[in-house]
């Protein structure tokens, strides 16, 4: 009901301006006042057992004073599906508010109530009757524009009123002409409701009122209630949102959760503003700390009904902290200690449980490092902190705590340490470089616990003199000592075949340790050695034979020989392979390999142990001469089968690279005479059928198509049959 009489004073407002303001423009004018004067009667209705309460008002003040000469009509219809039947009239004659004389019978019929103090009614009983609004005004007079801002403002607020009275009293509403009582619904039967404003409303035009209601009985809607209790000290909050419907509240207290005591006077009315519900806030005051009490919410609805909209527990406890410790100092004393002194306001709370101590490396720290694992004792004034680091940083704060855990700290207070002990010196452990010059050093940490970091050393040589490379700590802050790796960078490319590193450590009084041990790391070899020079060679019938001298690079690990045929028309489009090996210091290799009457291109690279290779040497042409002999057969065996009368021979040859065939030789009266020719230069095997006998002797020659031939082979004489 808030909201849309709200709506309503927003619109009569604007209407009065429209009649007073004439300055605007067309465009303004036509549209503010065709909105202006569109108006409806707002209405909401209940469902009870065996009847239907409807309520409700006009949306304009000067509305509400006309229909109390006019009055109203109700209508009724079967709602089925959502669609209304056929409209009923269920007031042949206006609801109108009631007469002085109605309003004396109420009294005579109600000889307990006292008009006297049931507000509501009085209230009613004056503003039912009807009033002048003074319509004969010169509404374009300009000095009668004060006069129509006071009429409005006193229709205004007696409109409020009569809104008020009629949602706190039933026959306050009745009595106002805003309320109606329809007896005559049928169970189980919806309707819609249509509540008409009579007489000329001119010139607004005037909706009328549309309600539905469901078969069912209307439940109240608890939905947005959104109950909640904050608690503090001696007090709680209760909160919910003005969500529900119900223009006031009232809240009850109790103890037991059974009896439960008023505490509000009068109903609690939330106004709304801009259409969005506000939230409702009762702050009980003067409580025991510590004690459950149960509030219960009631809401009073446009229907002049109290309704239960929720329960809920509070507790509210001691948030209040005890008295700052102050005064607070801090000394070193003996070797590792600090003593920690006190003050405190006499006499202490009772409630002060005693005191925690806690630490801290900055003063604007989170000083979460409580050294007391419980509360010190509620008249203890000092501590004592063995367990400190010389030359350490550290702030103190003493913690005044209360037997409900509350907390008040005191001001830090720092203590400085006297230092003169260096801390023990690093342990260099092992260390690398890769090809970048990425220095990576393994280091075990000295156990100080004042340890701050290192100065980094490094030398080219361990008989020079050591410099500074780097310092690896920070004064504010603590070294990681999880962070066993040192990292630094180094020249690659240099003759010095290592990198030497010593580190110093440091506690954060620039105590120097002792010079660590010194760790030589080798760099990586990146300079190829020097290329190798074919001095000489020599060729033989059976192979190619190179004179190396071998290159001079100390950390040379092998020379490889290269070898490719030599193309007259473009050489270097032929690609080298790799021949053989020769170690370190040899420097003669033979090839056996080559082709006869074949040029070839021999070169030699050296290779070192980090992998890198030379120059190519000097590359020296060489042809192999043929001595047109080629190798001879070797066991050869002739084997007599005397089932099928035949000899098989059988021999070995290597492969050769060229065409070639094998000549069979048998030995005759005159001596051995060519046999037979087995052109199959894989052939191995040969069967002899024609004159095949034990004893015969047999031999085999090689023939190449070019002319070269091997010797002959050693004779064989057939052996016993199989």
């Amino acid at each position: 009901m808030n909201s849309n009489s709200n709506s309503m004073k927003t619109l009569m407002t604007i209407a009065m301006l429209i009649c007073v303001i004439t300055s605007w423009s067309t465009a303004q004018t036509t549209s503010d006042l065709n909105r202006a004067l569109q108006q409806r009667v707002v209405g909401i209705g209940k469902r009870y057992q065996d009847s239907v309460v409807l309520r409700w008002t006009p949306s304009l003040a000067r509305l509400w004073q006309q229909s109390k000469s006019s009055g109203y009509r109700i209508e009724r219809a079967v709602l089925r599906d959502g669609a209304a039947g056929e409209y009923r009239i269920l007031t042949p004659s206006p609801i109108l508010p009631w007469t002085e004389a109605q309003w004396e019978a109420y009294a005579t019929a109600n000889p307990s109530i006292d008009f006297t103090t049931n507000a509501p009614l009085t209230m009613a009983a004056l503003l039912s009757q009807p009033q002048q609004d003074g319509d004969n005004a010169t509404l374009n007079d300009p000095g009668q524009l004060d006069t129509l801002r006071e009429r409005r403002n006193q229709a205004e607020m007696t409109y409020s009123m009569a809104l008020l009275a009629a949602e706190r009293s039933r026959d306050a509403a009745t009595g106002l002409g805003m309320r109606f009582v329809d007896k005559t619904v049928e169970r189980g039967v919806a309707y819609r409701y249509r509540i008409v404003l009579l007489g000329d409303t001119k010139p607004y035009t005037v909706a009328p009122a549309v309600v539905d209601l469901d078969a069912a009985t209307t439940k109240p809607n608890l939905e947005g209630l959104g109950l909640s209790v904050d608690n503090f000290d001696s007090s709680v909050l209760i909160k919910w949102t003005n969500a529900t419907g119900h223009s006031t509240f009232d809240v009850y207290r109790s103890t037991d959760g059974v009896e439960f005591t008023k505490l509000t006077e009068t109903p609690m009315l939330t106004l709304h503003s801009g259409g969005v519900s506000a939230t409702n806030n009762y702050l009980d005051t003067a409580l025991t700390n510590y004690t459950t009490y149960t509030y219960k919410i009631v809401g009073n609805n446009a229907f002049a009904e109290e309704e239960v909209l929720g329960l809920i527990t509070a507790t509210p406890r001691d948030l209040t902290p005890p008295a700052m410790p102050t005064d607070l100092r801090a000394m070193h004393v003996g070797t590792n200690d600090v003593e920690l002194s006190w003050s405190m306001t006499e006499p202490v709370a009772s409630d002060l449980a005693g005191f925690l101590i806690a630490r801290d490396t900055a003063v604007d720290g989170s000083f979460t490092n409580v050294l007391t694992a419980s509360p010190l004792g509620k008249n203890a004034r000092s501590y004592r902190d063995p367990n400190v680091v010389l030359g350490g940083t550290y702030y103190y704060q003493v913690l005044a705590v209360d037997t409900a855990r509350n907390i008040l700290r005191s001001y830090p207070a720092y203590v400085a340490f006297a230092d003169s002990v260096p801390p023990a010196p690093g342990i260099l452990v092992r260390g690398s470089m890769d090809t970048n010059g990425v220095v990576r050093i393994v280091v075990k940490h000295p156990s100080d616990r004042d340890f701050m970091g290192y100065r980094l050393l490094h030398a080219n040589d361990s008989l020079h003199e050591f410099t500074v490379r780097r310092e690896l700590f920070h004064e504010d802050s603590v070294y990681d000592r999880s962070d066993t790796i040192i990292i630094d960078t180094a020249e690659v490319r240099t003759l010095t075949k290592y990198v030497y590193y010593q580190v110093v450590a440091l506690d954060y009084h620039f105590n120097e340790s002792a010079i660590s041990n010194t760790l030589a790391i080798p760099r990586p070899d990146l300079i190829p050695p020097v290329a190798p020079v074919i001095s000489d060679y020599s060729v033989t019938d059976s192979a190619i034979i190179l004179n190396v001298i071998p290159s001079s690079s100390r950390d040379v690990r092998n020379h490889v020989v290269m070898r490719r045929p030599l193309a007259a028309s473009d050489p270097e489009s032929v690609r080298w392979d790799s021949l053989g090996s020769l170690g370190r210091m040899d420097s003669i290799y033979a090839d056996r390999s080559s082709a006869l009457s074949r040029t070839y291109q021999y070169a030699v690279i050296a290779r070192d142990s980090a992998g890198n290779t030379s120059p190519r040497s000097n590359i020296v042409s060489i042809k192999r001469v043929d001595n047109m002999i080629r190798p001879t057969v070797s066991d050869l065996a002739a084997v007599y089968d005397s089932t099928s009368k035949t000899v098989e021979l059988r021999w070995s040859y290597q492969p050769l690279d060229e065409p070639h065939s094998f000549v069979i030789y048998r030995a005759t009266a005159s001596g051995l005479q060519m046999y037979a020719l087995v052109k199959d230069a894989t052939a191995r095997v040969y069967t002899d059928s024609r004159g095949a006998a034990q004893g015969n002797i047999y031999a085999i020659k090689v023939v190449c198509p070019s002319g070269a031939e091997s010797k002959l082979s050693d004779p064989a004489q057939v052996q016993a049959s199989r």
